[in-house]
């Protein structure tokens, strides 16, 4: 490490490139410098979007009233495994249903919108079937929103407007968007991401191929549950006569 002027293993949270490289490039002559992140297999899959209470997503249950007393109970409950999906299962089967109310954090909300006005509400009926157990796979999810349509765009033509709109917040999670942090819409990794693989094969996905590196991403991510301790959500609580629950958003490579 001291070799190669290697001060830390990995960049600060706040940065979304890992290293910087001058690249050659032969068709046209130049030599930009470009940032690069690193997504190594070799260990535990990265995340793309880390967990943190600017990612919890609030909604309102809808259904009959639950007292003090009842809501204690409910949150008090032990379900043996997957323990925030089961309690929204167990709420669905019970006739309860869910309304999304809006993002904890307003800077993260700017940032989506920065995006498409509407896609807070798009990734909130991702999130919210991921939590009702229709698996975490973001392309998967995706097929279901599709199927939802909450956005009521018109489908007769083709167009695939959910999956442009998911790779897009991909993307722009991938290269330079951070929740809680004012973003301008330009990109810290300006050069797209290299991928060490299981056996140390190096691969680079560079947004030159910007159709290649978004489908990479749209293919190989998926939803999970971070801690609810740590990020305060996943139990019901009264607010202003409504019953709420938040549910967080975190993405990580499969």
């Amino acid at each position: 490490m001291k070799q190669i002027k290697c001060g830390m293993l990995e960049s600060p949270s706040s940065e979304k490139k890992d290293t910087t490289i001058v690249v050659h490039d032969l068709i046209t002559g130049c030599t930009p410098t470009l940032g690069l992140s690193i997504k190594p297999k070799l260990g535990h899959p990265s995340t793309l979007l880390n967990a943190s209470q600017a990612t919890n997503f609030t909604f309102k249950v809808q259904g009959k009233k639950m007292d003090e007393i009842e809501i204690f109970e409910f949150n008090a409950i032990k379900f043996k495994k997957s323990k925030i999906q089961s309690k929204i299962i167990f709420l669905e089967k019970e006739g309860f249903s869910f309304n999304f109310i809006g993002l904890d954090n307003e800077i993260f909300n700017s940032n989506l919108q920065m995006s498409d006005t509407f896609l807070p509400d798009i990734i909130s009926v991702l999130l919210i079937n991921y939590y009702l157990g229709f698996g975490p796979s973001i392309e998967e999810l995706t097929k279901i929103l599709e199927k939802i349509n909450p956005c009521n765009y018109n489908l007769e033509d083709g167009h695939s407007f959910y999956k442009y709109k998911i790779k897009l917040f991909l993307t722009n999670i991938a290269l330079g968007m951070l929740p809680s942090k004012t973003w301008s819409g330009k990109f810290d990794a300006t050069g797209g991401y290299i991928v060490v693989k299981e056996d140390g094969e190096v691969l680079c996905y560079h947004i030159y191929n910007l159709n290649e590196f978004q489908e990479y991403l749209f293919l190989n991510t998926k939803l999970e549950t971070p801690s609810t301790t740590r990020h305060d959500f996943g139990y019901l609580y009264n607010y202003d006569d409504d019953l709420l629950i938040k549910l967080n958003l975190q993405i990580r490579f499969k």
